[in-house]
């Protein structure tokens, strides 16, 4: 586990590396962005982190968000 102070300084060295002028696009996240839930396994194995949640796709209609 990082500190905060580590975290913030791999935060600067990627934004003086980059400049803030392109984004990071992990080469391992292939999923498509109508994928969404795949997208989110896939960050989370980029990133090392473990999700315990639920995670559902989204409904196919921004009206299916309200019943």
């Amino acid at each position: 586990m990082l500190t905060q102070d580590e975290f913030e300084g791999l935060i600067n060295d990627k934004s003086k590396m980059y400049k803030d002028k392109q984004a990071y696009v992990p080469p391992d996240i292939t999923a498509s962005v109508d994928e969404p839930t795949t997208v989110w396994q896939q960050f989370c194995i980029e990133s090392n982190i473990t999700h315990n949640g639920l995670m559902n796709d989204p409904p196919l209609s921004q009206l299916d968000i309200f019943p």
